[in-house]
């Protein structure tokens, strides 16, 4: 569907392996707490492309604990997703402990501040987050412009995520601007993050069109099941199950997107350009 976007005569850089970072213990009680997002080794997986996500505009002195605090980022948000799918009355201490607020007090002072109890279902949920803004402000704590950045971004992904606002898609796009911000302050750098991180919700949608169809769930290519919307939502499915000419939009939709994330990585640093190329080729292999 892609082949042919990524330059063949540009050198890519490859991202390594960050598995060994992570607390196996951690990863075992995530696991437990949230199966439904699979063993160990996949939880390993989806921490991994969150520090591969981080490391390719990462400054060069950027420290082992930042790639791990990267790696809790997104497997954090990946299993707050999967509880909020568990429904609100089971999801609704999770997602009080995470409100902007109580985000904003644990960034401010890490050391000496936790998330609010969630019992002990969710508890490593709340962990995940604390390690990731933990290892965030022991990079970045003297950086008010870039911890105000942060929080920014964190409060807009969390409304979008638990449908406080409108477009349930910064929810989607975000974390790689996140990751992004985690290793480099550098605003081309992080500009390159949001684009890959448009690229990234459009792909991940596109792979996950059934389970969000069966979910009932937003879509980029099936839309929004809310209100009136329902109708248009399963009209699209109709079209994209039915007929792949249908699909033309959307692979037209994410050359586009991978393009733009191109088109910004090669306005960029040697390293950076080689290491976005990279990240992107693993990711489509």
């Amino acid at each position: 569907m892609l082949r042919g976007v990524v330059p063949v005569d540009t050198e890519c850089s490859p991202p390594p392996a960050f598995e060994r970072l992570f607390d196996e213990l951690l990863l075992a009680r995530v696991a437990a707490a949230v199966p439904e997002r699979g063993d160990t080794k996949r939880l390993s997986q989806i921490a991994g492309w969150g520090a591969a996500a981080c490391w390719i505009t990462a400054e060069p002195d950027t420290e082992d604990v930042v790639y791990a605090a990267a790696g809790a980022f997104n497997l954090a948000v990946a299993v707050f997703d999967s509880v909020l799918d568990r429904g609100p009355e089971r999801s609704a201490a999770l997602v009080g402990s995470l409100a902007p607020p109580h985000l904003a007090r644990v960034l401010n002072d890490p050391e000496r501040q936790r998330f609010e109890p969630v019992g002990s279902e969710h508890e490593p949920v709340t962990e995940l987050f604390h390690v990731a803004l933990a290892g965030f402000v022991g990079r970045w704590g003297n950086d008010r412009g870039h911890m105000s950045l942060a929080l920014d971004l964190l409060s807009t992904m969390y409304r979008s995520e638990v449908g406080e606002s409108d477009d349930p898609m910064p929810a989607k796009a975000l974390p790689s601007a996140f990751l992004g911000l985690m290793g480099t302050n550098d605003p081309a750098h992080i500009d390159m993050h949001r684009a890959l991180g448009r690229f990234l919700a459009a792909w991940d949608d596109w792979m996950d069109l059934d389970e969000d169809l069966l979910g009932f769930r937003p879509n980029r290519y099936l839309g929004n099941p809310q209100g009136w919307n329902v109708m248009c939502y399963l009209v699209q499915a109709v079209k994209l199950v039915a007929s792949s000419r249908a699909h033309r939009p959307v692979r037209s939709d994410l050359r586009r997107q991978l393009q733009a994330t191109i088109h910004k990585a090669m306005a960029l640093d040697h390293v950076a350009r080689s290491r976005t190329l990279g990240f992107v080729e693993a990711l489509l292999r």
